[in-house]
């Protein structure tokens, strides 16, 4: 399964397209920049020291970063990843992890987080706030259940971030999440909930 056409959404404004580096990182440098871009590194669960890493970083050098890491997410193929475009400019992405992700514990024990796993920022502050995160996920999670080939999809959120916590699991949602497990601490001090969606108890 690859992620290489533009997905519609229930929204003319909102599609994901194929990730392009030289669109996109010029795009990524502004959104992780000052105080938003390092609450944004925090909830999507890179620690305190990665975050002050990535923002204090100068623009030339985390273009270069930014650059690679779009690179890499075409390049992947353990992922499917799309930017979110609404009207016409990117505002964020939204990724699937495929395969199984270990996690280190802050006590030195590991959990797994399943796949496959969508995860999705919305990097664009303007763009916060206007249900385009609802509708990007739904047209995700149509496509991933398609044909069949997953039965249970799995995804986490910090435990501080109660809007993608609402959004997996309000009762408005197509897809209701459901947690998955107990709460947990990685190693970098990040409190975790992991959630799954299973279709066969739907």
């Amino acid at each position: 399964m690859l992620a290489k056409n533009e997905l519609n959404t229930n929204d003319d404004d909102i599609k994901l397209v194929f990730p392009n580096v030289d669109r996109d990182a010029p795009r990524s440098v502004e959104w992780l920049s000052g105080e938003v871009g390092h609450s944004t590194m925090l909830l999507m669960g890179n620690s305190e020291k990665d975050s002050d890493n990535i923002i204090n970083m100068p623009d030339d050098q985390k273009l270069i970063e930014e650059r690679n890491r779009v690179k890499e997410f075409i390049e992947n193929t353990g992922e499917l990843n799309w930017t979110i475009q609404y009207k016409g400019n990117p505002v964020g992405a939204i990724w699937v992890d495929l395969k199984d992700k270990v996690i280190n514990l802050e006590n030195g024990k590991k959990t797994t987080l399943k796949g496959p796993s969508p995860h999705i920022m919305i990097g664009d502050i303007q763009a916060r706030g206007k249900g385009i995160g609802p509708k990007a996920s739904e047209a995700v999670m149509d496509y991933l259940l398609r044909d069949g080939e997953y039965s249970t999809i799995y995804t986490r959120a910090r435990i501080n971030n109660p809007r993608i916590i609402n959004m997996l699991t309000s009762a408005e949602s197509k897809y209701i999440f459901k947690e998955d497990g107990s709460p947990y601490t990685d190693e970098d001090g990040l409190e975790f909930q992991n959630f799954k969606y299973d279709v066969v108890s739907e």
